[in-house]
């Protein structure tokens, strides 16, 4: 935990890093796209790797919300984190086979 009057925790991987701010009450706690049918994701992650993320997640066992979809132009995928939070990974991908 990192901060002085607004609390926030650093989490990275490889290239990528995410600062989340802590909410001071549990009830503050509430992923956008829960409200709003339009708004799929809360967060949004770019990579050039999106089906080895994609990979990862199902081996996992995580909840997808949307399945992958790979293509030339933009690849993404979606899926939920324990608190309800949707986070969606789009890029690119490693494994030109798998585009559609």
């Amino acid at each position: 935990m990192i901060g002085g009057k607004v609390l926030h925790h650093h989490v990275s991987r490889g290239k990528l890093t995410l600062i989340l701010i802590e909410a001071k009450q549990e009830d503050e706690v509430n992923p956008i796209s829960s409200r709003y049918e339009e708004q799929y994701f809360d967060v949004y992650c770019y990579t050039n790797a999106v089906d080895l993320i994609a990979q990862e997640v199902m081996e996992k066992n995580i909840t997808i919300i949307r399945d992958p979809n790979y293509t030339n132009h933009w690849s993404e995928f979606t899926f939920r984190d324990l608190n309800g939070y949707q986070i969606t990974v789009g890029g690119g991908v490693v494994n030109k086979e798998l585009i559609s």
